[in-house]
């Protein structure tokens, strides 16, 4: 037989439900109470995202791509190959730390109505020998972006240029004794070029309409679902309050 000491020490159960329970037909019922917010919101949203994907300008890419010079060669193995004056990594760092940031700096002193210009970045792509200039904006501002990538390239044109010239000299006693091996170093030497004008992406970047007017309308749903939740919690609290004041 239990003593009542044991009988005091084990749990009690209750066969009540729990007061805060979440039932799907409570939560149908209150989105259906509050759904003219839920709607309102929603079209709201949409209406916005469809001001925003119709007045904001859409961005586009600007990109060149940048040949380094080059002559020809002998590697280690005996086989002739292209070999660039400079190594694209030495390039890139030229181009980003110093051809950029002086480009900018001259286009704003030019234009001195502006506060800022458009920045432009620089890469190389994986196992290649070129350097890529790219940088966004609309489609009015695709002058701007021509002229400071153009700027670069003429830059790193004129760098280059001193540095084949110096070369030029070098090969120029040995010129005879490797001409009938190599060819002419100087005719197999290639300038520094941009592969192509800067040009604009056929596609603009960034999201666009089709995809904003549906990113709106999932956001609008969450933030109705929300305000109705707010609203249900707050008219529940009202209620509560009236019925202690009556009680």
């Amino acid at each position: 037989m239990n003593s009542p000491v044991q009988d005091q020490n084990l749990p009690v159960y209750s066969s009540y439900p729990p007061e805060d329970h979440i039932s799907l037909v409570d939560i149908w019922l209150m989105l259906l109470k509050y759904r003219l917010v839920l709607i309102g919101i929603s079209v709201t949203c949409v209406l916005v995202g469809f001001l925003y994907a119709e007045l904001v300008p859409r961005s586009y890419q600007y990109s060149t791509s940048i040949e380094i010079a080059a002559h020809i060669g002998v590697n280690e193995l005996g086989y002739r190959e292209l070999i660039p004056i400079e190594s694209p990594e030495t390039v890139l760092a030229k181009v980003k730390g110093s051809y950029i940031p002086l480009v900018r700096q001259n286009y704003l002193k030019k234009h001195s109505e502006l506060k800022s210009v458009v920045n432009i970045d620089a890469r190389i792509p994986r196992n290649s020998q070129i350097v890529v200039l790219s940088s966004n904006g609309a489609e009015s501002e695709g002058d701007i972006h021509r002229i400071l990538q153009q700027s670069v390239v003429n830059l790193l044109k004129e760098d280059h240029s001193r540095i084949i010239d110096v070369l030029r000299k070098e090969l120029g006693d040995l010129q005879d004794q490797v001409k009938t091996k190599l060819g002419n170093p100087l005719v197999s030497l290639s300038e520094t070029h941009a592969l192509l004008p800067p040009m604009r992406s056929l596609e603009p970047k960034g999201l666009g309409k089709a995809s904003i007017i549906p990113l709106s309308l999932v956001l609008g749903l969450m933030l109705g679902v929300f305000a109705a939740f707010v609203a249900e919690f707050f008219s529940r609290v009202r209620n509560q309050l009236k019925s202690e004041q009556n009680a």
